[in-house]
């Protein structure tokens, strides 16, 4: 039996809310430091809601620097953090636009609710683009250490994670010297279980070799051993406009 359009159109909107309050990334990364060791670090959950929009243009904090030898390091880690919280502050903005927007749907506001669904787009693209300047920061950073890329999985979704998979591989696959360690998680509930299964599946089907490391929930790839242009997913990420 088919749904009246009101309630059809209800349940569409209500299925992109969801879906877009479960899409937020939890990339966890730091910037690594030239010629030292990289460190991963757990995601903490932002706790800023942001009521009006950011400006385009993102600024550094102007406190108080002291002299230092690394000060080229030192801004260039103080660009990620500050484009990981705007990530953050974007994301928790078009939530709030969306539950506005579901809430006026609801209440026989379309047009209120239109908007508001409009505004949360905008924050939408605002969290991917930022998101995306953060990636490109690491990668030209351990571009020229030549060094281990550790990507932190195992508090990713599965969708996220194979999404984020992906990006690493079609940035950096065929680069010398380069390994990718993918933290996972291992096999011990479904939740993580189902992320892992993914991202070895994913894996297989692209021919890719990895070898496990000691803890059992992490894998090491050998980036110049893929070429790029035998990966499956080559140019989804330009069909997609991301």
């Amino acid at each position: 039996m088919d749904l009246p359009r009101r309630d059809r159109e209800r349940y569409d909107l209500q299925r992109e809310v969801l879906s877009s309050l479960f899409s937020v990334p939890g990339r966890v990364e730091e910037i690594p430091k030239k010629n030292r060791p990289i460190r991963t670090v757990k995601p903490r959950p932002g706790r800023t809601v942001v009521s009006e929009p950011l400006e385009d243009t993102i600024e550094h904090s102007n406190g108080p620097v002291e002299p230092q030898e690394d000060s080229e390091d030192e801004e260039e880690e103080d660009s990620y953090r500050v484009l990981r919280r705007a990530t953050k502050e974007h994301w928790v903005t078009m939530k709030e636009y969306f539950k506005s927007a579901f809430d006026a749907f609801a209440n026989g506001d379309r047009a209120l609710a239109d908007e508001l669904l409009k505004q949360g787009q905008y924050f939408n693209q605002k969290a991917r683009e930022a998101d995306e300047r953060s990636s490109q920061l690491i990668l030209e950073r351990r571009k020229e250490n030549h060094d281990v890329v550790t990507v932190d999985l195992h508090d990713h979704g599965t969708k996220e994670a194979i999404r984020t998979l992906k990006f690493y591989l079609g940035t950096l696959s065929g680069i010398p010297s380069q390994y990718l360690k993918l933290i996972i998680g291992d096999a011990k509930d479904a939740k993580k279980n189902s992320r892992r299964t993914k991202v070895l599946e994913l894996l297989e089907k692209e021919s890719i070799k990895w070898t496990e490391e000691g803890n059992p929930g992490t894998i090491l790839i050998q980036l110049d051993d893929i070429n790029p242009e035998d990966l499956s997913f080559n140019g989804e990420r330009s069909r997609n406009g991301e």
